[in-house]
């Protein structure tokens, strides 16, 4: 069962050209997602699977949307009791714990407001959330092990009905905090009906099948949770599966995916590059239908290994914590993927590319993407692409990581990707350096593959092949072997300049 007909009028289509110009969303004038999603289900379909749930110790649990919409009722009424009313914010830092899907169900139910954070903040950038939203409560680890599963394991429990609580589809539902390149963070609100705005994600994109388990490699805390974990996903009537790990093994994750029979999935791409390292002939692939990737640009040679290796190609999309899915290759049955490029616009925006004079660029010319808004204004994304002759779009880079060099304007992007094809190496960061003479250099941090050392025949290997593979303007002057790179709080390399 799925709830897709309730907001679709029109839900197949023949051509990317029929769904552009053909979708339509009905939005309603309320909506709840706690109880027109999870507690219609429950009412309709109660035992169909809502999450599937396992962790690094061997545990396993399986919620059914009557057991999420119980639990939920009975979150609710306990945070009542504790003052948490509609419009008050309660932060969730609860990493992949189970209970994540149930608090946040249960805020949704009072009308609250949901903060994820990520679970690897430091107390500094808690407290600096907290306080700068005016935050009433802090779920986390901490708090479900000490009071929810003392209330929660209890015998005969009764699931108190909670109002529905009065709300405009405009008021805030939920906040993430943006990792930002400038400044503290700055905080995101979602309202009511982004949830809805999901349904393309989950179905049209990651192409999340009625009855079936998809897989969004993310924590909580960021937003691609809630791309991929919960919204689109229920409303698609697709269980979400949590592997709560502790770590990153690309083994073990193909591993989950063997043993819980995953259907689709979705990582961002440096996932792919440590899966395609992998033997895949030791595990049982066989229910993997649909891949996609976002967050970074996917490097097409790590998109072909992984369709030589699966016979699956990795559908790429592109959106930021502010929106949905903004553009994607979405597949129709003719449609190919373009290497290299995140696909075309989702009909739910108007996206266009456009130079420093707002002017919007021809064919092949790079510039800034942005969101067509009413009354003429734009929505500026930050991020560089140029848009090609057939409509498909390519990410060229952070408009703000932009090297200028002597002159050259390069795309960190560009660079990675010449790196990152070398066989030795895992990934990279190029970012800029401060260079009296030319302004700024190229620099990379570059991590090994498992079975190679750091060493200076090695360095001089990587610098002779990035000079064979890409301008000489582009190739770094310096490289620094590193063991991780620096990242954002969601998983985004972060290429701060370094002095």
């Amino acid at each position: 069962m799925n709830l897709i007909s309730r907001f679709l009028p029109k839900q197949e289509f023949s051509s990317y050209e029929d769904f552009s110009e053909n979708f339509t969303l009905d939005l309603p004038d309320k909506f709840n997602f706690a109880f027109d999603v999870v507690d219609f289900y429950a009412e309709h379909a109660p035992e169909q699977r809502a999450l599937v749930w396992c962790n690094d110790e061997g545990s396993t649990k399986t919620f059914s949307f009557k057991d999420i919409s119980d639990n939920s009722k009975l979150a609710a009424d306990y945070l009542l009791k504790k003052g948490i009313c509609k419009g008050d914010i309660v932060m969730l830092a609860l990493h992949r714990r189970y209970e994540y899907w149930i608090f946040i169900i249960a805020l949704h139910r009072l009308g609250a407001v949901a903060l994820p954070v990520s679970s690897q903040l430091t107390a500094k950038d808690i407290e600096y959330r907290f306080s700068a939203c005016n935050a009433k409560l802090i779920i986390n680890e901490e708090f479900v092990k000490s009071e929810w599963e003392k209330l929660s394991a209890k015998k005969n429990l009764e699931y108190p009905e909670i109002p529905r609580p009065e709300l405009s589809v405009s008021d805030p539902m939920l906040i993430y905090y943006t990792s930002g390149t400038e400044g503290e963070p700055k905080p995101v609100i979602h309202d009511w009906l982004y949830p809805l705005s999901h349904i393309i994600t989950a179905k049209y994109w990651q192409k999340n099948i009625d009855g079936g388990l998809h897989y969004s490699m993310a924590e909580t805390g960021w937003a691609k949770a809630s791309w991929g974990k919960i919204y689109g996903q229920w409303i698609s009537g697709s269980a979400v599966f949590v592997y709560d790990r502790k770590s990153f093994n690309p083994q073990t994750i193909l591993q989950k995916i063997s043993d819980f029979k995953v259907d689709t999935f979705c990582a961002p791409p440096v996932i792919y590059r440590y899966l395609i390292e992998q033997n895949f002939s030791k595990y049982d692939l066989s229910t993997l239908k649909h891949c996609c990737s976002a967050g970074e640009s996917l490097n097409p040679k790590v998109a072909e290994s992984f369709y030589n290796k699966t016979g699956l190609a990795i559908f790429e999309g592109y959106g930021q914590t502010e929106t949905a899915l903004l553009c994607a290759n979405f597949d129709f049955g003719q449609n190919k993927i373009i290497p290299g490029s995140f696909g075309k616009p989702s009909p739910q925006y108007k996206i266009s590319i456009v130079d420093s004079r707002k002017k919007k660029c021809g064919a092949n010319k790079t510039g800034e993407i942005v969101i067509e808004l009413s009354k003429n204004q734009l929505y500026h994304t930050g991020d560089l692409a140029y848009c090609d002759k057939d409509g498909f779009f390519y990410f060229m880079g952070r408009k703000d990581d932009i090297i200028k060099s002597a002159g050259f304007r390069i795309s960190p992007f560009e660079v990675e990707g010449v790196i990152n094809s070398h066989p030795a190496v895992a990934e990279s960061c190029v970012y800029a350096k401060t260079d009296q003479i030319r302004g700024q250099i190229v620099a990379a941090f570059i991590v090994l593959k498992e079975g190679f050392e750091p060493c200076k025949e090695l360095e001089r290997e990587l610098l002779d092949f990035i000079r064979q593979n890409t301008a000489l303007y582009k190739c770094p002057r310096k490289i620094e072997f590193v063991k991780e790179l620096p990242k954002t709080y969601n998983g985004k390399i972060r290429r701060s300049e370094k002095s």
